[in-house]
């Protein structure tokens, strides 16, 4: 994998808070943002848009499993609003993040 692409994990983890644009990603890296966009792409396999979504994704999961945070909590945590959060984590997990927590502990407490 390129170094460029832990770069921008990086800044995507230090602004993880924010509105993430392709521009930012792109500066990030000191790249034009259709050189970024090609590179990226063809590194990773999705779209620097795609890529930061499963990131916050991710974090929101940690947060969910390993916390007692409220929802739209998480959701301001990853710079999302708490509607916008809750239809994009369905999109991704097939279910809600309050289903998403109830089901991960059900699966622990039966492990």
């Amino acid at each position: 994998m390129p170094d460029y692409i832990k770069t921008v994990e990086d800044y995507i983890n230090e602004h993880i808070d924010e509105k993430i644009t392709l521009k930012m990603l792109s500066d990030s890296v000191y790249l034009s943002q259709f050189h970024f966009s090609r590179k990226f792409k063809k590194a990773t396999g999705i779209s620097p848009k795609q890529y930061v979504l499963q990131i916050k994704i991710e974090n929101a999961e940690n947060m969910l499993l390993c916390s007692d945070m409220k929802v739209c909590e998480i959701a301001e945590q990853i710079g999302y609003e708490p509607s916008r959060f809750c239809n994009l984590f369905k999109e991704f997990n097939g279910v809600s993040p309050s289903e998403y927590r109830l089901l991960s502990t059900a699966r622990l407490a039966t492990a």
